[in-house]
């Protein structure tokens, strides 16, 4: 009960119905509250960030970039915009992009999920050795979820190969294996997700991982 009330205390009170309505799962009713609030306040930059990631796990990506282009332009000094963006960016596999807005994510508040974000923008770019300094870095904070830290030390350890670092590379699979109890349901979700560049690349990264359990 406590970790619900917290969840609701990192927004603003005009926000948290639209927070229940989106826990409840009654998305019809969230998108029609926060399309209605952000209509009559176009310059509440929390609101479109919140609906930036509404449209994401909605698989409505052009509308997330959207809004977070519109929340980092009337804040630009706020850190969860510039990751609301490079999430939207990466799943397009515009990576260079999506790096540069992580980065900037990163500045302004350091954080282990937009470190892993980060790394895995390296990864995709082929830069190992950025990839390997940031996934490190992430998978020595608590990430937020388990399948966070099963890619971390996964895109770790495929990094470290790339860069003929064998034993290493080995020792980060070692401990990809920790996370690894839900890899079922991770496959399932990821081939019910529609078909975007950044998604057929995690289908094909989560079916190795499976063979690397």
């Amino acid at each position: 009960l406590v970790l619900i009330w917290i969840s609701y205390l990192r927004h603003p009170p005009h926000l948290w119905k639209y927070v229940w309505l989106f826990r409840k799962k009654r998305l019809s009713e969230a998108a029609l509250y926060i399309n209605e609030w952000i209509k009559s306040h176009p310059d509440d930059w929390k609101a479109l960030i919140m609906r930036s990631d509404f449209h994401l796990n909605r698989g409505q990506i052009s509308e997330a970039e959207r809004d977070s282009r519109m929340a980092i332009k009337l804040k630009p000094d706020y850190h969860e915009g510039y990751n609301q963006l490079g999430r939207s960016l990466m799943i397009m596999a515009q990576y260079a992009e999506a790096r540069q807005a992580f980065e900037s994510a990163q500045r302004l508040k350091s954080n282990s999920g937009y470190l892993a974000n980060l790394g895995t923008t390296y990864y995709r770019l082929g830069d190992f050795p950025a990839a390997i300094k940031v996934l490190t870095q992430a998978n020595r904070i608590h990430l937020d979820h388990q399948l966070y830290n099963l890619t971390a030390y996964y895109f770790l350890g495929r990094s470290l190969e790339n860069m003929g670092e064998q034993k290493k590379a080995q020792d980060a699979f070692k401990k990809m294996k920790l996370y690894g109890k839900d890899i079922k349901l991770y496959i399932e979700q990821i081939n019910a997700a529609p078909d975007y560049p950044e998604t057929v690349a995690t289908r094909s990264d989560l079916a190795e991982i499976q063979r690397l359990l």
